[in-house]
């Protein structure tokens, strides 16, 4: 190949050029692609430590307070009126605020659908089929998803008598 003219000239370095930015914009779009994956993973990462930090925050008030725990766990209806029964219906938030807060994050995509699926939906159905108290203040709680509440609709199980 002989490049004689300056007609010539300019249409080699015209390709050499378009060759050139098509293979910087391929490696531009694969270092995006890289960065991306990268910060899914961060993003991911970092909505699993605020789920488990909630979990802590939940475990630390059941510690300070055991005498909830048969209201989450034990399958009691919470008292009528009194001090105590405002105590229940305040864990019945948080738990239902946290249960919340895990499906919007799966909805969102920022917590992967498998951590919602182990261990997050078999950790919720287990509690709103075991808390009778809990899942009927979920499952009237109108501030929340109708997914949540459709999923405590789900779990309902009658495990103990109201008193």
């Amino acid at each position: 190949m002989s490049l004689n003219t300056l007609g010539e000239w300019s249409d080699f370095l015209q390709a050499v050029g378009a060759l050139a930015t098509a293979l910087l914009a391929a490696i531009g779009l694969v270092m995006v692609v890289v960065e991306l994956r990268s910060l899914t993973k961060s993003i991911n990462g970092n909505s699993s430590a605020q789920v488990y930090t909630y979990m802590m925050d939940l475990l630390r008030i059941q510690i300070e307070h055991p005498e909830l725990r048969p209201y989450i766990y034990g399958g009691q209806y919470p008292p009528e009126g009194g001090i105590e029964a405002d105590r229940v219906a305040a864990i019945f938030g948080a738990f239902g605020d946290f249960m919340e807060f895990v499906f919007a994050q799966r909805r969102l995509g920022i917590l992967p659908e498998s951590e919602f699926r182990d261990p997050w939906q078999p950790f919720f159905a287990k509690l709103l089929s075991g808390s009778p108290g809990l899942n009927e203040y979920v499952r009237n709680a109108d501030y929340y998803s109708l997914e949540l509440r459709r999923f405590a609709q789900l779990k309902t199980k009658v495990t103990a008598e109201k008193p």
